[in-house]
């Protein structure tokens, strides 16, 4: 009879691993369950029978789990001096960035001066190959090059239902008339589960979001619905939000303490995982609501009175702007039949001739002798 495998042992095994368990096992289940001797086994694999009894005892005292290649006892540990390596990883890590070789010509110096062994270039290299890239950025590039890199690696995201559920507010692009007759954007609450992206709960309220309305929301998210296909409900482990003043008021801590759930918030600035439920309010926003009378998307700067036309302006900084993307004609001027365009530039209109001469009255000619001092050389009939 074969031992039932140790599922909990196979877990910690990596692929090559069990594989290799496995083909182990295959030889010695001849010898198991059909009563072949090892010496058959052995024969007919080519493995040494002595090798065949080692693996048959260690699958008795482990299982499968037995059966894989034993780790070394200094797996993953440098048989490199400690001071040494510690040594080429902080001259790798300065700014700007050396080379290999010069790393190693420092370290040999070193190693030499302190009576060390001198390191291989191979060994330098592989230490530092080595070494963590999320620390080489930190170090080479900047906690800036840093956040934008790995920290967006870790995102917050739940294994399982009821894990993590994610809460945020928006104010919908649609203007409603309120009880008292003024125009209004109506505010959006939602709480949705992270695992699945079912929304859990949700509320639409005229008033700026408060604590009040946020636990009310909460109590709707946790207890069932009455609509028969909306199954979402229970009390998640984690309240993930970010730092709104109603999330953060004593009234949720209180709420959180007697649920035993635990609120947890993002970094202002860094809303790490927080774009699902956010999308979700720019799908409500983009397909739910352009086809409602009211709608007003974030350009419009305020509603549309009946029978007013549409804004001009489309964008911020966009001037006179027709509404179908066109400038309007402008109205033409009536202008001298003297001018016409050049450059961009009018021409003036021309000046008048002096009668019986091709030159303009008002160019200026050479002083002659015969004209009297002090006189005017422009002719009189170009100052009539």
């Amino acid at each position: 009879m074969s031992r039932p495998l140790d599922e909990t042992a196979l877990a910690t095994l990596s692929d090559s691993d069990r594989a290799e368990a496995h083909r182990r096992w295959l030889l010695l289940r001849a010898y198991l369950d059909d009563g072949v001797p090892l010496t058959h086994v052995a024969a007919q694999s080519g493995i040494p029978h002595r090798t065949l009894q080692r693996w048959l005892a260690r699958y008795r005292a482990g299982g499968l789990a037995g059966l894989a290649r034993a780790a070394r006892a200094d797996r993953g540990r440098s048989r490199f001096p400690e001071p040494l390596r510690l040594l080429v990883e902080g001259l790798a890590l300065r700014t700007p960035v050396p080379s290999t070789a010069h790393v190693h010509r420092q370290v040999a110096a070193v190693a030499e001066r302190e009576g060390w062994a001198a390191p291989s270039y191979s060994t330098v290299y592989a230490i530092i190959r080595g070494i963590d890239p999320a620390l080489r950025t930190l170090a080479v590039e900047g906690a800036k090059r840093y956040a934008e890199v790995f920290e967006l690696v870790y995102r917050r995201q739940a294994s399982r239902p009821n894990e993590i559920w994610q809460a945020d507010h928006t104010q919908l692009d649609l203007w409603v008339v309120t009880p008292a007759g003024k125009p209004a954007r109506p505010w959006l609450t939602v709480i949705e589960d992270d695992h699945s992206r079912a929304i859990a709960g949700y509320a639409v309220n005229l008033g700026a979001p408060s604590a009040l309305q946020t636990a009310l929301v909460l109590r709707q998210a946790i207890w069932r619905k009455a609509e028969p296909g909306w199954h979402v409900c229970g009390i998640p482990s984690v309240f993930y939000t970010d730092h709104g003043s109603d999330f953060i008021s004593q009234h949720m801590e209180q709420v959180a303490a007697d649920l035993r759930m635990r609120l947890v918030f993002s970094l202002p600035g860094r809303p790490r995982g927080r774009g699902k439920v956010e999308r979700y309010m720019d799908t409500i926003n983009q397909m739910c609501l352009p086809g409602l009378p009211g709608y007003a998307p974030p350009r419009h700067q305020g509603p549309r009175r009946p029978g007013s036309a549409e804004p001009g302006r489309t964008r911020r900084g966009d001037r006179g702007v027709h509404r179908q993307g066109l400038q309007p004609p402008r109205p033409q001027r009536d202008r001298p039949a003297t001018a016409g365009p050049l450059g961009g530039r009018r021409l003036p209109a021309a000046p008048a001739r002096v009668p019986g001469t091709t030159r303009p009255a008002t160019a200026r000619r050479r002083q002659t002798p015969q004209d009297p001092p002090g006189r005017h050389p422009v002719p009189r009939t170009a100052l009539r």
